[in-house]
């Protein structure tokens, strides 16, 4: 086999993701010869490392480093929904391409780099890696641009995904970009920051904080690491928002995932639930006005930002009324929370994620039972403003069965609340609309057995609805 046709024999396995053909190639012409070309680039400029990323093939990805001894610094052209970057380290692909909300590629690519680092030979009057390897980003044949959304992206990241361990990483980072934003000598205008355009959620979550425009604010901050590491870490989050951002204008896996972490942490490490709150508002908010979403959902992020969100307001309930805290739980906060939470359940489903879609529909169903207990104090308004949102969205669930609605929560509840039920009949919900499991809010009424002290005054609202009895669910058993 010539060595061309080994070259693409070789990069068609990489671009598989088949790391078995990638094994077999290995065994029949060595490791010095794969381990040669897995540092090569194809008539493309991709690099195996690159097209391994571009594919979301991480067990790829972790043989071509762990293996064949691949840096994970090394550049290569890249390009991902219509934007080229001709020299792009393979941590920016692996942010900016991300799928999986899990970013498990993004951890092995920076995992990785410790590992690389060769303590034995460390030099302290030499050059340092992360200095070589911001250098290989400024002189690479990048637009001016385009190295300072890399460079001020993966300082972001490093921040971000490592806490203060990789703290002067970023700053080395941060500091070549400011320079890139100077005017040049060659007559070339200074590139000012577009900064990130902060919506009302976004204020809340990050106060009166922007983006540092000088060398001296950030060198003074670095000068004390561990005092201002939640500056940092803010700066971290509105430099990685408003990067992704231009880059692409489609929610991106990373940056809901920096939010999506940051908002639980607030809620379960810190107690925090009026800021864990605005910040898992911000991680729905990108999908709002979308009626057809052509992009994929990561789902499972999405139903427990809506999970902990409602939770957090049960929280700011249990508290004393003259905690602070409390001034958040407020209808137009918890309508809020609502309109955000409920287009998620207004999709086409795969089977798969039904239990994902269950977890969704029942935040929304705590959170309208905060309201529902609040009628009786809100302006008329509110009451119409509720009730209209809530027919629409109960019309909107009637006509797509196999979601397990409100009215079954409602059905199913520890403690059945007869008034919840009449709630949800008034404003449209169907008794007869079956869940996944093919069960009707009258069957899923039948199966609970905490509902016996209030079973009559339940199935009664229910049957007077029009509700079924004989009716077979998914299991073929009748009610």
């Amino acid at each position: 086999m010539s060595s061309l046709k080994k070259k693409e024999t070789f990069f068609e396995a990489v671009g598989k993701g088949s790391v078995k053909e990638v094994e077999k190639f290995l065994n029949k012409n060595g490791k010095k010869e794969t381990a040669a070309l897995a540092k090569t680039i194809n008539k493309e400029g991709e690099t195996p490392l690159l097209l391994a990323i571009k594919g979301d093939h991480e067990d790829m990805v972790k043989f071509l480093i762990e293996k064949l001894k691949v840096s994970s610094r090394q550049l290569g052209r890249f390009s991902w929904n219509g934007v080229h970057f001709p020299h792009a380290p393979p941590l920016f692909a692996a942010v900016v391409s991300a799928k999986s909300v899990c970013l498990s590629i993004v951890d092995t690519l920076i995992y990785s780099e410790d590992k690389e680092f060769d303590f034995a030979s460390f030099d302290p009057g030499a050059e340092d890696d992360d200095e070589i390897f911001a250098d290989s980003i400024v002189s690479s044949s990048l637009t001016r641009q385009q190295k300072i959304d890399v460079l001020e992206l993966l300082g972001a990241v490093y921040i971000i995904k490592t806490s203060i361990v990789k703290l002067y990483t970023a700053v080395e980072l941060w500091k070549r970009a400011i320079l890139l934003r100077e005017p040049t000598d060659n007559d070339e205008p200074e590139i000012p920051k577009v900064t990130y355009s902060l919506s009302e959620c976004a204020q809340k979550v990050f106060g009166n904080i922007s983006e540092f425009e000088s060398w001296e604010e950030l060198v003074q901050m670095a000068s004390e690491p561990t005092q201002n590491y939640l500056w940092f870490k803010y700066q971290s989050f509105l430099i990685s928002l408003r990067i992704m951002r231009q880059i692409h204008p489609d929610p991106n896996s990373f940056s809901l995932f920096v939010l999506y972490y940051y908002g639980t942490s607030l809620y379960m490490g810190m107690g925090k639930y009026p800021e864990a709150i605005h910040t898992l508002m911000l991680v729905l908010e990108p999908y709002q006005g979308n009626e057809e979403v052509t992009y994929e959902w990561p789902y499972e992020l999405i139903a427990t930002s809506v999970a902990v969100i409602s939770e957090s307001f049960h929280k700011l309930k249990e508290l004393p009324v003259e905690n602070p805290n409390r001034k958040e739980l407020t209808f137009a906060s918890i309508m809020k929370a609502l309109s955000y939470s409920s287009p998620y359940t207004k999709q086409p489903i795969d089977a798969h994620l039904d239990k994902k879609v269950d977890v969704t529909v029942y935040g929304i169903f705590k959170m309208t039972s905060l309201i529902a207990a609040m009628l009786p104090q809100i302006k008329q308004e509110e009451q119409e403003e509720f009730k209209k949102w809530l027919s629409g969205y109960i019309g909107f669930i009637n006509k797509h069965p196999g979601v397990r609605s409100l009215l079954h929560f409602a059905c199913a509840q520890t403690k059945v609340q007869v008034e919840m039920i009449q709630l949800f009949i008034e404003a449209g919900a169907d008794p007869n609309a079956p869940d996944s499991k093919g069960d009707t809010p009258l069957q899923a009424l039948a199966k609970n057995q905490n509902a016996q002290t209030i079973m009559d005054a339940a199935q009664s609202i229910l049957l007077n609805a029009g509700g079924l009895i004989g009716k077979a669910n998914a299991s073929g058993k009748v009610l």
